[in-house]
């Protein structure tokens, strides 16, 4: 019974961390697009989906790569097998130094938020009543840089759902 309460807590905790990280992504990007260009349909439009995209393409990516990642290793496994070793221990020892630690791949968390929020900066910078291109690209460049350099701890510690949790 104590395991199956302690399961739901790491499973609510989980969902109002991804809550946190989509809508507070929303609402920071949102707040960000007003005060760069007040008014600007397109840059509240930009705003509001910028973070949360980094979110998800680093969580893609990530993915992604750690799939290769393990795909290449159960490769190499396969072959060693193929070669006459015995295939367990093969699969054993090529996947042995992930037990117990992330993935491969939590560091692509923050080039692609910067790419994105720096592309929402400079759509922002360009929309009517912003209030510098130059600014734009900075602010929105600077905030992405953080949110990313965010979502890779995050990973990096635990905190973000593996693909089998998701």
């Amino acid at each position: 019974m104590s395991g199956s309460i302690e399961r739901l807590g790491q499973t609510l905790r989980l969902i109002l961390l991804l809550a946190a990280l989509l809508f507070g992504g929303i609402a920071i990007g949102a707040w960000l697009a007003e005060w760069l260009a007040p008014g600007s349909w397109l840059a509240a439009i930009v705003g509001f989906i910028m973070l949360p995209l980094c979110f998800g393409l680093g969580m893609t990516s990530w993915y992604a790569i750690a799939h290769a990642a393990v795909m290449k290793r159960l490769g190499r496994a396969v072959w060693r097998g193929a070669k006459g070793e015995d295939f367990r221990g093969a699969v054993k020892s090529e996947l042995a130094d992930l037990a117990g630690r992330t993935l491969p791949g939590t560091g692509v968390f923050v080039p692609i938020a910067a790419l994105v929020s720096l592309g929402g900066g400079a759509v922002i910078g360009l929309a009517p009543n912003s209030g510098g291109f130059f600014l734009s690209l900075i602010v929105n460049g600077g905030v992405g840089t953080a949110y990313g350099f965010l979502l890779r701890w995050l990973a990096v510690n635990g905190h973000l759902p593996l693909p089998e949790d998701a």
